[in-house]
C-alpha cells in the first residue's frame, strides 16, 4: 500500500512539474541596448530626412490606430515647422525589460533623449517593442520643448 501511495504521490509531482512554465526577466542587457539603439538610429534618420513613410512603417499598428496615421505624420511636420530640422541626438537614459517564456521573447525598450533641432533641444522619449520574432516597433512617441509654445 504505502509504495502505491509512493507511486502515486511521484505521478502527481511529475505531471505538476511538466506542466510548469518558467518565465526569465532580464532588465537591461547590452545587447538589447544596442539593437535599441540601432533601431532609434535609423527612426532619426528618417526624421531627418522627413521621411514620414518609413517612421510609419517603423511605428506600431497600435500607435497608427491610436494616433491615427494623418495626426502622426501632422506631430513630425509640425515638430519641423516649430524647431526646424534635425540635427542629431544623444540618449540621456535608456531602460530595456526582457521577458522569456516557453521560448518566446518580448523585449520592451524606454528611450529618453535630448534631441538637437536647427532651433534647440527637445525632449523625446521613446518606447519601443519586440515580440517573438517580429521587427521592433515604436509605441509611444513623446515630444516635449518650451520651443513649441513660441511663435
Amino acid at each position: 500500500m504505502r509504495n502505491i501511495v509512493l507511486l502515486f504521490f511521484c505521478i502527481i509531482v511529475s505531471f505538476g512539474l511538466a506542466s510548469c512554465s518558467w518565465t526569465k526577466v532580464y532588465n537591461d542587457l547590452e545587447e538589447d541596448h544596442i539593437a535599441g539603439k540601432h533601431f532609434l538610429d535609423g527612426f532619426y534618420g528618417a526624421v531627418k530626412n522627413k521621411d514620414l513613410d518609413k517612421i510609419e512603417k517603423l511605428s506600431s499598428d497600435s500607435l497608427l490606430l491610436l494616433k491615427g496615421k494623418e495626426r502622426y505624420r501632422q506631430l513630425f511636420e509640425f515638430i519641423n515647422l516649430k524647431v526646424g530640422g534635425f540635427e542629431g541626438y544623444e540618449v540621456s537614459e535608456v531602460e530595456t525589460k526582457r521577458v522569456e517564456k516557453n521560448g518566446f521573447i518580448k523585449v520592451y525598450y524606454r528611450f529618453r533623449n535630448r534631441v538637437k533641432y536647427e532651433n534647440g533641444l527637445v525632449d523625446e522619449v521613446v518606447v519601443l517593442s519586440k515580440l517573438g520574432e517580429k521587427n521592433i516597433e515604436i509605441m509611444s512617441y513623446n515630444v516635449n520643448s518650451d520651443l513649441f509654445m513660441t511663435q
